[in-house]
């Protein structure tokens, strides 16, 4: 009898620690019973689409190999990819979404907001081109530029579609500020120069982008001629004289016109050679070609190599 009594109670007493009865009850946290509490660790917000976020969970009783099943409120925008990390997707504008952590019957969630912030910008498609970062070609002066504001991955920015707020320019004799549109933004080029424009989403941080205008050279004068016939064997010297916006308006501008160096910009090549001090020698049979000048930014045309005349 007393055999069966100490097996009965050691049979009751396993069955309740597998049960997690008394005790164990309170930590274990695949008990829908526990009280075990966790905290999800992890970054507040993102502030670019393709953003790679990562989370971790706590809880008041270190289990190991603790089985955990990650998932967020929106998976479209934050989708999961294994080990506790998220990729971040576009939104219209800023949103909040749950990262969520599943252990058992428990839930943990925490909150992260999605949004953009303006950290480089580019040329809109298609309109005035950016050759140097930040730095504005412009054909004249009175040119709208057209910029696109990107976030850290180079993805257009939305937070403007709701809130364009405004834009201002710190030096408004060089450029005028427009209005803000959706992801983007313009302004009118006045003079060769440098202003900060600064850039503010309503309820969001500032963003600041140094704008440096130069007018962009299209025409060039140049010595002897812009049209000059040549033999084979024979050569002309070229010269430098001017460099023109497309309104014939001279530029001077030292940051325009660098150092000017020619060279053979013929389609097909083979009728002549060029040097950048600008000797040009006929080579072909019949020598034909064209000769540019090659500016800091631009490349223009600056003389045609021609068949002679024929002979009287």
């Amino acid at each position: 009898m007393r055999q069966t009594l100490f097996a009965f109670v050691g049979a009751a007493a396993l069955l309740c620690a597998v049960a997690s009865c008394g005790e164990y009850g309170h930590t274990n946290p695949y008990d829908p019973l526990s009280d075990v509490s966790g905290v999800i660790a992890g970054p507040d917000s993102s502030l670019a689409v393709l953003d790679t976020v990562r989370f971790t969970l706590s809880t008041s009783v270190e289990v190991p190999d603790l089985n955990i099943l990650w998932s967020s409120t929106d998976p479209t925008v934050l989708q999961y990819i294994g080990n506790g990390a998220f990729i971040t997707h576009q939104t219209e504008g800023r949103r909040t979404v749950g990262v969520v952590a599943d252990v058992g019957p428990h839930r943990y969630e925490r909150p992260v907001t999605l949004t953009q912030r303006v950290t480089q910008f580019r040329d809109c498609p298609g309109r005035t081109p950016i050759f140097t970062p930040y730095s504005f070609n412009v054909a004249t002066y009175g040119t709208e530029v057209c910029v696109q504001s990107l976030d850290a991955h180079g993805v257009p920015v939305t937070d403007l579609l709701t809130t364009p707020g405004t834009l201002v320019s710190r030096n408004p004799t060089v450029v005028r500020a427009g209005t803000p549109f959706t992801t983007r933004f313009t302004f009118d080029a006045l003079q060769d120069g440098t202003s900060w424009l600064v850039l503010t989403p309503t309820g969001g941080a500032p963003d600041s982008l140094l704008v440096t205008v130069l007018r962009r050279i299209t025409l060039v004068a140049v010595t002897p001629s812009s049209f000059v016939s040549l033999k084979t064997g024979q050569s002309v010297q070229f010269g430098f004289l001017k460099a023109y916006d497309a309104q014939v308006v001279e530029i001077t501008n030292p940051a325009t016109i660098g150092t000017p160096r020619f060279l053979d910009c013929s389609s097909p090549a083979g009728g002549i050679t060029v040097t950048p001090d600008g000797l040009v020698t006929g080579v072909s049979a019949s020598p034909v070609g064209k000769v540019c000048l090659a500016f800091t930014r631009d490349t223009v045309l600056a003389a045609s190599i021609v068949p002679p005349p024929p002979p009287m």
